[in-house]
């Protein structure tokens, strides 16, 4: 099976050579000879060779070889060659007293590949007996015909006596003989000619001899012979071209089979290659519904490498991937494949989705908006009664492109997309039932649920609230179809969508729940481990809990710096002071950390301090966030929530005399405002300079 498949593919390669041969500057090459009394070869250097009436002239080299220009033409922008594979051209080669015998008088035809084939002058001296040949005597009975015609004269309607005289001195002048020594060689020929088994040298005899009306009875005989040969070759040249379409579509099966094949394991680069080899071997004006087709496979693999790479990359593909889907819509829609329009509207819907997604501003929201429109032409395609799955999947299609937009979008027009969206999704559920097509309506409830949390998000009280709470139970329905085991990558996906639908309302014990089960499985998922901490320690207050999950954390994450804070935090919490203390001078001595992650430890530091009635070290350690606040810029912030500790605090009878000055300390830095957090510092080193012989009496 390979060699056969091999066998195809240069039978292909060779059909197509001719004219990749022609594609370039198109160059002449070949060689001149002078040929002697013994017929001895001898390499004719530096003479002139040149095409009649066209084109710049060359010399030959040493061993008579030559390259010479061909001329080409302008047409509709393009450089073409002016002479096809095939066509006669006439060569001249000046050199006195010689004459082209072979091709006679430099008549040729081009070859079918310029840059393999080259072509052969032989040259004659003049009145050498060798240019009899019978070539010769059938080119130059061929011109005698031509001007014959010239003698007859438009005013008689009776054969006149017809002479050829004229013509036999010009061939004699050419050829360097006498008149009579050329008709006594023309006589002979006709006389032989006469017995010919070919009747077009019979009919050329019996024109010489003015036996015009047989003549003309065995030119037809003659071209007779030449129709059925010409029928012949048609046959064979349509078969042949039969063949060759045929070739090619089975070549670009088994290519596109390839890059399906690499789709399918994710190599989408090789994919691509494979449809690219395939496109380029389909001719044009031929074919146009697989080229289409061809064309689609690309645009897909395309679409697939863009949203999956970085960089200039992701839209240099995903640009690639619009332009041939629009390319291939235009094709479809030449010849009349309104399905096909719909898919590469599709297509191209989803490419400028995935650019919008990524860009932001006007641009992205740009094309955003001409995917929904794609979108939106494909549904006059994609009826619900004629295409049901395929107009389900495009009202998805489309109700992504209006959630993004929406939550882009401000005010009523934010609302109206989000509105359209909920109402997209719900048309595709009409026919994504959860019986006949789980995963697609598990993947639309996954959507809805996305639209609820937007929705959601932009209204307060209890009507968001009621939004998110429908969101939570999209989310629920999608994870009924959405399994670990079927399914974990979608599984995963909704799981977070409901994770941090419950944390955007407190709803705690479903958020844990939540992200504990996605840490089971993805026990590296650091958006998992950060909100999980975040409840455990400022939401619900389980400090054991932010304990033992960071500790568990830093078992493989050891150089994670914001794991690290949280850990001594939860120490912190957990009431081991003496080690959140130690464990804070570590990070301190030997991290780098920022001014914000510096000054959140030694807030908790001073906390620690307290607890254990060190408070002779806490000025000091107030001083060293008072200098580190001195370099901040105006618009400096800490981004740090201490709701946790300030709850431990205010609980536990450690803090009883401390209490009162830690609290505002932590809310002054809360405000995030460098003034704020400067007065909390002043007001905190005046409490404690004040309060300290009194708190650390026994």
């Amino acid at each position: 099976m390979r060699r056969q498949h091999s066998i195809v593919m240069w039978l292909v390669w060779g059909l197509l050579m001719s004219t990749q041969a022609w594609a370039a500057k198109p160059i002449l090459m070949g060689q001149v000879y002078l040929i002697g009394e013994h017929d001895e070869e001898t390499p004719a250097d530096n003479v002139v060779v040149k095409l009649k009436g066209r084109g710049d002239p060359t010399v030959t080299l040493s061993q008579g070889e030559f390259e010479l220009s061909l001329p080409t033409i302008t047409r509709d922008g393009q450089e073409r060659p002016l002479y096809g594979p095939g066509e006669t051209i006439k060569l001249i080669v000046e050199k006195p007293a010689w004459i082209i015998n072979s091709p006679v008088d430099g008549e040729t035809r081009l070859p079918s590949d310029l840059l393999k084939d080259s072509v052969e002058i032989r040259l004659l001296p003049v009145g050498s007996h060798k240019l009899w040949s019978h070539e010769r005597f059938q080119k130059e009975m061929r011109a005698l015909q031509e001007k014959t015609k010239k003698q007859i004269l438009p005013q008689t309607d009776t054969p006149q006596d017809i002479t050829f005289d004229q013509h036999i001195a010009h061939i004699a002048d050419k050829l360097g003989f006498s008149p009579k020594e050329v008709k006594a060689r023309m006589d002979q020929w006709a006389k032989e000619s006469e017995t010919a088994e070919d009747p077009y040298d019979k009919a050329l005899a019996e024109y010489y001899n003015k036996n015009f009306i047989q003549a003309k009875k065995l030119f037809q005989q003659s071209a007779d012979l030449k129709l059925q040969e010409l029928a012949l070759i048609q046959q064979k040249e349509e078969a042949l071209q039969k063949r060759k379409l045929q070739v090619i579509e089975e070549a670009v099966g088994r290519l596109k089979g390839k890059g399906d094949s690499a789709y399918s394991a994710y190599q989408f680069e090789e994919a691509l290659e494979a449809y690219e080899q395939a496109l380029a071997i389909l001719p044009n004006e031929q074919l146009d519904l697989l080229r289409a087709d061809v064309q689609m496979d690309i645009a897909g693999a395309n679409w697939a490498i863009g949203i999956r790479t970085e960089g200039q990359k992701v839209h240099a593909h995903l640009n690639k991937a619009k332009q041939v889907y629009q390319e291939a819509e235009e094709k479809y829609g030449e010849l009349g494949q309104q399905e096909g329009r719909a898919r590469a509207q599709v297509g191209l819907g989803s490419t400028l989705s995935q650019q919008g997604i990524r860009l932001g501003g006007k641009e992205g929201q740009q094309c955003l908006a001409e995917s929904m429109k794609a979108f939106r032409q494909a549904l006059t395609i994609y009826t619900r009664e004629e295409f049901p799955q395929d107009w389900a999947a495009t009202q998805n299609n489309l109700g992504n492109a209006l959630t993004e937009q929406g939550i882009r979008l401000s005010g009523t027009e934010g609302h109206h997309h989000l509105a359209k969206a909920e109402e997209a999704f719900r048309q595709a559920l009409m026919i994504y039932t959860r019986e006949e097509f789980s995963q697609n309506w598990a993947a639309t409830q996954n959507n809805l649920g996305n639209v609820y949390r937007a929705q959601g998000s932009r209204h307060q009280g209890k009507e968001g609230g009621n939004l998110m709470v429908k969101a939570i139970t999209a989310f629920e329905q999608a994870l009924k179809v959405r399994t670990v085991e079927n399914n974990p990558q979608a599984w995963v996906q909704t799981q977070v969508a409901l994770a941090r639908t419950a944390k955007d309302i407190g709803n705690w014990e479903q958020a844990v729940e939540s992200y504990k089960k996605i840490m089971l499985l993805y026990p590296d998922f650091a958006e998992a481990y950060n909100n999980l901490y975040v409840i455990f320690h400022d939401k619900i207050f389980a400090y054991n809990e932010a304990l033992a999950l960071t500790s568990q954390w830093l078992t493989s994450h050891p150089t994670d710096l914001v794991a690290q804070t949280n850990f001594a935090e939860a120490e912190f919490t957990a009431g081991q002071f003496a080690k959140a203390n130690q464990h804070i001078v570590n990070l301190l001595e030997k991290s780098k950390v920022d001014s914000s992650t510096q000054i959140a430890l030694r807030l908790l530091k001073i906390a620690a301090l307290s607890a254990q009635e060190k408070i002779h070290e806490v000025p000091s350690e107030l001083g060293t966030v008072g200098a580190i606040l001195r370099q901040q810029p105006e618009a400096f912030a800490l981004e740090w929530e201490f709701a946790g500790t300030k709850h431990f605090i205010l609980q536990n009878i450690r803090f009883n005399s401390s209490r009162d000055l830690l609290l505002p300390l932590f809310e002054g830095f809360e405000e995030k405002k460098l003034p704020n957090m400067k007065v909390a510092v002043t007001n905190a080193q005046t409490f404690f300079i004040s309060a300290t012989p009194k708190m650390e009496q026994p």
